[in-house]
């Protein structure tokens, strides 16, 4: 259990939560929050009706699926407790059947696989085997589990509410800690699960700080909150005496509460040697810094005085150098433990690695640095970030803004600046939260900071004004006439704020507002006839509303904005801009014409495009190509072939007349492409295959772009594909030959590369799933040539994932003679290295899988080559090779017991305890191994070496008296010693180990495992009295168990489990 001083009254407050809103835990970093909640979840462990989940939300790639993992877990561990392990199966059924309904199945599928992977990683496979309902067998050996679909708010409620629905016995308790570590765009999801009221889960929270100023005053009212303080000086005594007496010889305890500050962080370094002499606490750092040169310095100096995350693009445009450099510099820091990674929301982001470090950093690099030139960079960043215009993303607006105000308020010389551009920022909030009319307006527009450095926010203000007004007729007249009185300087920006607003009343199709805003646009043109740049904003005010129009099928409206748009054309004959737009309005509602099949509307917008390009100017020709490429992609899709052929014939004609215009060629590749692709899903791959052929003749037989090859690939690509998901294996396989055709004809082009080996990875996959094996092994041999001719890391991973691939499906047909020669390609490839740090994982994970393919089949020499490579990789360190290593040693165990190859599972089992006696923390690997050597050689009716196995696990048992998990596996060999020994007939022995396990039951009255251990041994010992025949014996066992099932109710459930005939409980 872990050890908690000076918390007492914190936890009672955690164990009392009642059901309802959350719990927040706040406090500085350090101060004991995560050990606080660990504590309280080693409790809940221990409880038979809670099934608790933990997670730390920087604890890896989707960590809310490792929070579901862990409720499995224990879910299974209570049910083990009362013989219904198997009920596991039926739950999962219910949950997987509950969310089909409710969740995406692509979220949902992953979401599964990442959960059966956390299980797998802790080593809990009949776990896995219960849950296998969870998981399509497919889903299972497909690589590639899509890393960037990451829960939101309502799929995790709905998780939540799958599990509530199917456990309705058992109360739910899940812990978020460190919510705090998450980008500020993402606030929404701590807003919306702190609103969230489950029916029967406990939710608890932990944050790094004491201010929630930013969450609504409805939310902070609901919320419980339990803020964490400093230790006393009386708790901190306490500690110390118990954990490290002998720092208070040399340090005086009132010495000891200064220098720590009462903060457990500190005073663990400090035990632990991290302090010794020094005041500074974070002498790591220190020592990192001395050994970083400048330019390094000055890199996780700016990193450092980010308040959020930061993904590489962003950290390279920070550090102004590219994204490869941005990474190995974050990589570096992250292996020195000074950062961190994880992936939220679809990107991979950093941070420091605790604040205190990120506090440190900052103090030391102070002394080496201008901070306030760092300040004026930090600064220039975050302005630069904003967008514009920024309707799209107003929380990125407001997050970058409260950024650009925070930096260069930190400048000693630009206070009264800064104080301005407070001034007009809170003003810009306020105007959100108001929906009465906001006097500050004009004050705000005519601020000093306003007009020198931002004119444009005044855009962005109007628009989250006209937000609030739009279903009030009369204020929004109102926001009308402001905008109509700005002096002359902001004409551009007034037509630029009435174009804001068109923008708002287009999308949310309030026609009477719309008319408001092209009235007020067509009086100022009239006023001010001469501005062309109004002009042109008014253009492009009509365009948005053309495609609003046509977006909501509302042609008659679209057609109407065009006559406008056409005749501002006409009356400004010189502005090419306003003629370029109309034209772009054309394709807009032709293609819009198209998609809705009314093809004859379509020809007539395409007629008016066509005599516009008459004028031969380029811009005018690429647009009407272009209109003409998204015209045959519906003619496809509506099977109008005849208008299609005609469609393709006028696009090659236009390449032919104009081969100097690039944009021509890949419009007309981008058509060819469209076409050939929507054949083949039809299952049309002849006449797809014609389309190719052009485009192949297009992008290939003459100059042209890397875009138009690209194009090219893309199709070959696709039309592959759907060959070998159609069983049309030779045609695909004809298509691959036409990509290496371009290998060969351009051998250091990558992109034809990386397009063929992709080609071909999907082609090997649809052969294994067919059981296509002939073709998959000499495939297979052609993407390894390719490899060693192009030893380029993408190519590598690509073949990598097609053996991993191959072994799956191989195993599957128990085609174990092909995974020996798989297994001989791996070992060659140990030996030359790998150049992509994801083959590693990948290959070890291959690696493992072989091992129990092998093992299952019987094949022990090649599992052992198997396991001997994966040995390889952990000595060299390589990624999560010791894990998986550990747990290949682990399944071979199993499988050598059920083959009754003693002599080999007592080599794999010595292995492992060697692999212990290096490293400590593997005792529980070792101990599972004997659990499982135990159990077969008891089978087997080795009964000299299953006494060895008992006393060695009862030394380790005495040796770690606090180790639950050490004690669990020692009650596990003793129960399978006992069910051996009854075959033996030897009731001396049986009964020796049952005076053990009855000791350890009355040592540990508490302790449910050792209660039900000594329980089943009594039942085993009933049966064999009751062959026996000897009833008054037996009888006295009887009221034995009557007895104990009275003093602990874990043995009453147990009995009442496994229905339990002899008496009534």
């Amino acid at each position: 259990m872990i050890k908690c001083y000076g918390r007492k009254r914190e936890i009672q407050v955690l164990e009392f939560k009642k059901e309802g809103p959350p719990l927040l835990v706040y406090g500085l970093p350090g101060i004991g929050k995560t050990t606080l909640l660990r504590r309280f979840y080693e409790g809940l462990l221990k409880r038979e009706k809670v099934v608790p989940g933990y997670v730390n939300l920087y604890s890896g790639i989707e960590p809310f699926s490792r929070l579901f993992a862990n409720q499995l877990i224990n879910l299974f561990n209570r049910l083990n407790l009362k013989g219904k392990k198997n009920d596991l199966r039926d739950m999962a059924a219910s949950i997987k059947s509950y969310l089909e309904k409710e969740t995406q199945s692509r979220v949902l599928k992953n979401l599964l696989l990442h959960i059966r992977e956390h299980i797998i990683t802790n080593g809990l496979y009949e776990v896995v085997r219960l849950t296998d309902l969870l998981y399509n067998e497919e889903d299972i050996f497909e690589l590639g589990i899509d890393l960037s679909l990451s829960l939101k708010t309502d799929q995790i409620i709905k998780i939540v509410k799958a599990f509530e629905m199917v456990l309705e016995d058992f109360q739910l308790v899940l812990i978020l800690d460190d919510f705090d570590l998450i980008r500020k765009e993402r606030e929404d999801l701590f807003k919306e699960l702190l609103s969230f009221k489950p029916e029967r889960t406990h939710l608890y929270f932990s944050v790094s700080k004491d201010n929630f100023d930013s969450l609504d005053s409805e939310i902070r009212k609901s919320v419980t909150s339990l803020g964490l303080t400093p230790l006393d000086k009386n708790d901190l005594g306490e500690w110390i005496i118990k954990e490290s007496p002998g720092l208070l010889i040399d340090h005086p305890l009132e010495d000891i509460h200064q220098r720590t500050k009462g903060t457990p962080l500190f005073l663990c370094q400090w035990i632990k040697g991290g302090l010794k002499e020094e005041t500074d606490p974070m002498g790591l750092v220190d020592r990192l810094l001395s050994r970083y040169d400048q330019r390094k310095k000055r890199y996780l100096a700016k990193i450092a005085l980010i308040r959020s995350p930061l993904s590489t693009p962003e950290c390279a445009r920070l550090l102004k150098i590219d994204e490869s450099m941005t990474k190995h510099y974050l990589l570096e820091f992250e292996e020195d433990s000074l950062l961190k990674s994880a992936y939220l929301e679809r990107e991979g982001v950093f941070c420091f690695d605790h604040p205190l470090k990120q506090e440190r950093v900052v103090s030391i690099l102070k002394k080496e640095f201008d901070f306030n030139q760092l300040y004026q960079e930090l600064a220039a960043y975050f302005e630069g970030e904003i967008s514009y215009p920024a309707e799209e993303n107003m929380t990125c607006f407001f997050r970058n803004m409260d950024e650009t105000i925070y930096y260069y308020g930190l400048i000693k010389d630009r206070k009264r600046e800064v104080e301005e551009a407070y001034h007009f920022y809170q003003g810009l909030n306020a105007l959100l939260k108001k929906e009465e009319f906001c006097p500050a307006l004009t004050e705000l527009t005519e601020s000093s900071y306003f007009i020198s450095l931002k004119t444009r926010l005044a855009i962005i203000l109007y628009q989250l004004l006209a937000k609030c007004r739009l279903n009030d007729q009369a204020l929004f007249k109102e926001t009308l006439n402001e905008l109509s009185k700005s002096r002359n300087e902001f004409l551009v920006e007034y037509s630029k704020a009435l174009f804001y607003l068109a923008n708002q009343t287009g999308k949310q199709q309030k026609i009477r507002e719309t008319d408001m805003v092209i009235w007020s646009f067509s009086s100022l043109l009239g006023k001010h006839p001469e501005n062309e740049e109004i002009k042109i904003v008014f253009a492009y005010l009509l365009y948005n509303l053309i495609y609003d129009y046509s977006s909501v099928s509302e042609f008659g409206g679209a057609k109407n904005t065009l006559n406008s748009l056409k005749s501002l054309m006409s009356k400004n004959p010189k502005l090419k801009e306003i003629k370029l737009i109309y034209a772009e309005a054309l394709t807009t509602i032709s293609s819009k014409l198209a998609q809705e099949g009314k093809f004859d509307d379509s020809f007539i917008y395409l007629e008016d495009l066509k005599s516009l390009s008459l004028s031969k100017e380029a811009e005018f020709l690429v647009e009407y190509t272009r209109a003409l490429a998204n015209l045959s992609f519906y003619l496809g899709k509506k099977k109008k072939y005849e208008a299609l052929n005609r469609t393709i014939k006028d696009l090659d004609g236009l390449t032919k007349a104009f081969p100097d215009i690039i944009e021509i060629k890949i419009e007309y590749a981008k058509a060819l492409v469209n076409t050939s692709a929507t054949l083949s899903e039809k299952g049309s791959f002849k006449e797809s295959d014609n389309f190719i052929k052009a485009l192949g003749i297009l992008t290939v037989g003459g100059e042209t772009t890397q875009e138009a090859k690209n194009v090219y690939l893309s199709s070959l690509f696709n039309l592959s594909s759907d060959l070998s998901s159609a069983k049309r294996f030779t045609d695909s396989i004809d298509i691959l030959g036409k990509i290496k055709e371009l290998v060969l004809k351009e051998p250091g082009n990558e992109e034809i590369l990386f397009s063929y080996a992709r080609t071909r990875y999907n082609l090997l996959y649809d052969l294994g799933k067919n059981g296509k094996f002939a073709k998959l092994i000499s495939n297979l041999s052609i993407l390894k040539e390719l490899f060693c001719r192009h030893p380029h890391r993408e190519i590598e991973l690509i073949y990598i994932k097609s053996l991993f691939n191959a072994a799956a499906d191989l195993a599957c047909a128990k085609r174990y003679d092909r995974i020996k020669e798989l297994l001989s390609t791996l070992e060659e490839m140990n030996t030359k290295g790998f150049g992509n740090p994801g083959s590693i994982e990948i290959y070890s994970r291959a690696l493992f899988n072989f091992s129990s393919y092998l093992g299952e089949s019987g094949q022990y020499e090649q599992m052992r080559k198997a396991l001997g490579l994966l040995e390889k990789l952990w000595k060299k360190g390589e990624g999560t090779a010791e894990k998986i290593y550990l747990d290949a040693l682990l399944n071979a165990t199993v499988h050598l017991g059920r083959g009754k190859n003693f002599e080999e599972l007592a080599r794999v089992t010595k292995e492992i305890k060697g692999l212990f006696a290096l490293d400590p923390k593997l005792k529980p690997i070792y101990a599972k191994a004997l659990v499982n050597t135990s159990a077969h050689l008891g089978k087997a009716g080795h009964f000299d070496e299953l006494k060895k196995i008992m006393e060695e696990a009862r030394k380790m048992t005495e040796e770690n008296f606090d180790d639950h998990q050490i004690k669990l596996a020692y009650l596990d060999i003793l129960i399978n010693s006992v069910a051996s020994l009854r075959n033996k007939d030897d009731l001396s022995s049986l009964l020796e180990i049952i005076r053990i396990l009855k000791k350890m039951s009355q040592d540990f009255p508490e302790d449910g495992p050792a209660a039900i251990a000594y329980t089943k041994s009594l039942l085993v010992l009933a049966d064999e009295l009751e062959r026996r025949g000897e009833m008054i014996e037996l009888n006295k066992l009887m009221a034995t168990l009557e007895n104990l099932s009275k003093e602990n109710h874990r043995v009453l459930a147990f009995l009442k489990a496994i229905d339990f005939p002899l008496f009534m409980i």
